[in-house]
């Protein structure tokens, strides 16, 4: 069983070393009446694209079970078709004093917000928190992609 521990951030903009080109990602959630997301995404880098079927439970403080798996690239966009909406973002990839933080640059309904998630392999690991890293959001569920999708950040800023 997969489990995921993380924490968000949103980001001061102009403290942002450098970004290099990203990762282009393009992701939906097909309908469930529980509460567990059923996530469908696209990456694409240059003329490369991967294709992923993810499903989450509930996050309780940053932490959920999550199973993630590669599938066809024919077959995701196929399954995006399925969503009712979609999130477009570039992500960056910024090695941060031992960890990798994931750095979203979100566009369309979302062009704006830029969001920063570090994940970890255990409960309570120590992390240092770089300048460009603002205020941590990781229970805030409006910053929950899924919530993204009904709520968008242009609706709330």
């Amino acid at each position: 069983m997969g489990i995921e521990i993380e924490h968000k951030f949103t980001v001061h903009k102009d403290l942002l070393p450098e970004l290099g080109t990203g990762i282009k990602i393009i992701q939906g959630y097909l309908p469930t009446e529980s509460l567990t997301k059923t996530r469908i995404r696209v990456t694409s880098h240059y003329n490369y694209k991967k294709a992923y079927l993810t499903i989450k439970s509930e996050s309780v403080d940053g932490i959920c079970q999550e199973f993630e798996y590669e599938i066809p690239v024919l077959d995701g966009l196929g399954l995006l078709q399925l969503c009712p909406t979609r999130i477009s973002k570039t992500r960056h990839k910024i090695d941060y004093k031992q960890h990798t933080w994931e750095l979203d640059i979100f566009d369309g309904d979302n062009e704006g917000l830029i969001m920063a998630e570090l994940e970890f392999d255990e409960i309570g690991e120590m992390y240092h928190i770089p300048d460009w890293a603002n205020k941590e959001v990781t229970g805030d569920e409006r910053y929950f992609n899924s919530n993204l999708l009904e709520n968008p950040y242009n609706t709330w800023v």
